[in-house]
């Protein structure tokens, strides 16, 4: 799939979820949906955290399996709203912001610290919020991880279209660059730390 061939695919599968949240938001007596990344707890009596891995339903919109704090809007007939979180810090560099097709559809907006569901809804009702999310951090007129509407978007994600196929295609080519480069490295009688090495860099992870 060329790049420009996957750009239509992106966008056609924004457009898909954008069409099957509508309908699954109607079906259940929501007007909208905020949904929330996610974020990484400190581990117990130290400052350094625990390994993170964004909510899948958030994923499934942006592509951005490690960002934290972010939160994405969705009410049918709107563009959804990303607010992505990008602080100015000494330590760490900001995150960028949002680039080409998610750029284009998904309204990206920048937040400085961290914020909250209640922040983001204010005062309108019938919205669900979805994600490891304090109850107390929910206002009263939202509904937080109604199990049917979760169960129909977990159903939602598994059936792939185009360019969800084309991603899992990428990913097994990168994948399989590793397991090549795992079997050279046991056959030439690496330990077995160097051969987890040798796949992380030939898969180009951390």
């Amino acid at each position: 799939m060329t790049s420009t061939d996957r750009d239509s695919a992106h966008r056609a599968h924004l457009d898909r979820l954008q069409q099957a949240y509508a309908e699954l938001l109607e079906h259940s007596g929501f007007d909208a949906v905020l949904i929330y990344s996610g974020h990484a707890r400190p581990q117990y009596g130290d400052d350094q955290e625990c390994s993170f891995s964004a909510f899948g339903h958030f994923v499934h919109w942006t592509g951005a399996p490690h960002h934290q704090h972010e939160w994405l809007w969705i009410a049918p007939g709107t563009t959804p709203r990303w607010f992505y979180y990008a602080p100015t810090d000494f330590w760490h560099l900001p995150t960028p912001p949002p680039q080409g097709v998610r750029a284009a559809c998904l309204d990206p907006t920048p937040l400085s610290q961290p914020t909250t569901a209640a922040a983001l809804i204010g005062a309108q009702p019938r919205v669900a919020v979805l994600g490891d999310v304090p109850a107390d951090a929910v206002p009263a007129t939202a509904t937080l991880n109604p199990p049917s509407l979760l169960h129909a978007l977990d159903e939602l994600r598994l059936y792939k279209d185009d360019y969800e196929s084309d991603c899992l295609r990428l990913a097994n080519r990168q994948a399989l660059a590793g397991h090549a480069a795992a079997r050279e490295a046991f056959a030439a009688g690496a330990s077995e730390l160097d051969i987890q090495l040798a796949y992380l860099a030939a898969t180009r992870q951390r």
